[in-house]
């Protein structure tokens, strides 16, 4: 029963979420009986509909309100949906892009949450601002600018290394809170349990709640979480690329020329003192001796970025 119970609630969310997110009010109606027909289909000898719901209600509150890798994924995805009509990708076979997803890899194994609901997703865009995007579950953006900037592997570690903190401490769930986006899936777990789709009210409060998530997501992810998220972030950052064997003082060496290059050390959000910061973290983590740049780290660095693709 269990596993019926966890299959129902699974495609219900997939459904759910993205048709509610992408499409809006005028579908939530089908997704709903989609969703109810789905519970019914999955609960062989059940032939009441509105039982076989309650049966996939009860399996959107299994995991007593907490939210799980699936949820994560699936929020993320639409986040990254929603910058993906701003940045357009490059081929996920491009050289650059294929570079990116080895070392993005390496980075998120050396982090406690090595693994999400599916794996972790480096991509590519075309843009020539300094930038990289983190969204929950593991889909991390980097920019062509951004990439252009750095100057070997051991910088791009860094950078990755602060992205994947971000997914692996949970930023992007708390910044939106945990409560409305458990309210969220209950809405529309609750509007399952209706064959007719649910009152007009609870269509509008699944809208006007997706998105109040994805805006405060966006801007969050855009211009930086809060000073103490993002120190967190650079914290975890240098931990996990020293454990790597990566240069940790590669993260401070890349700020200082973002410094240099745009008069900050990142968006509005985030520490001014976050150079001094991170040079302090690293000598509390002990004697680490500042190693030579890493010719192998570089050649391979350049090659990558220099690669056309053809």
């Amino acid at each position: 029963m269990k596993k019926i119970v966890f299959r129902i609630c699974a495609i219900i969310s997939v459904i759910a979420l993205a048709t509610v997110c992408l499409t809006g009010c005028a579908v939530i109606s089908d997704t709903v009986n989609v969703a109810a027909d789905t519970a019914a289909e999955l609960a062989p000898g059940n032939k009441n509909i509105q039982q076989a719901s309650k049966i996939a209600k009860s399996g959107a509150t299994l995991l007593d309100n907490e939210i799980g890798p699936m949820q994560r994924f699936q929020l993320g995805y639409e986040v990254s949906a929603n910058f993906l009509g701003e940045y357009k990708p490059l081929p996920q076979n491009h050289p650059t892009s294929l570079y990116l997803a080895k070392v993005g890899t390496t980075v998120a194994l050396g982090s406690t949450a090595p693994y999400q609901f599916r794996h972790y997703t480096f991509l590519l865009v075309e843009d020539d601002e300094l930038n990289a995007f983190a969204a929950p579950g593991g889909i991390i953006l980097v920019t062509q600018g951004m990439m252009e900037f750095l100057q070997n592997e051991d910088e791009l570690a860094a950078i990755l290394g602060h992205e994947v903190a971000h997914v692996e401490l949970d930023h992007g769930i708390r910044s939106v809170g945990r409560e409305n986006i458990i309210r969220f899936f209950n809405l529309i777990a609750d509007a399952a349990i209706q064959q007719s789709g649910g009152s007009d009210k609870s269509k509008k409060m699944i809208i006007a709640l997706s998105k109040k998530i994805m805006d405060v997501l966006m801007n969050k992810i855009r211009q930086g979480y809060s000073v103490d998220v993002e120190s967190e972030a650079d914290r975890r950052s240098v931990e996990i690329c020293h454990a790597l064997g990566y240069d940790p003082y590669a993260l401070p060496r890349l700020l200082e020329r973002f410094k240099q290059a745009t008069g900050s050390y990142g968006g509005a959000n985030y520490p001014k003192e976050r150079l001094a910061d991170i040079k302090a973290h690293i000598a509390e983590m002990g004697p680490i001796k500042q190693p030579d740049t890493d010719p192998i780290h570089r050649q391979r660095y350049r090659v990558a970025i220099n690669s056309s693709g053809q």
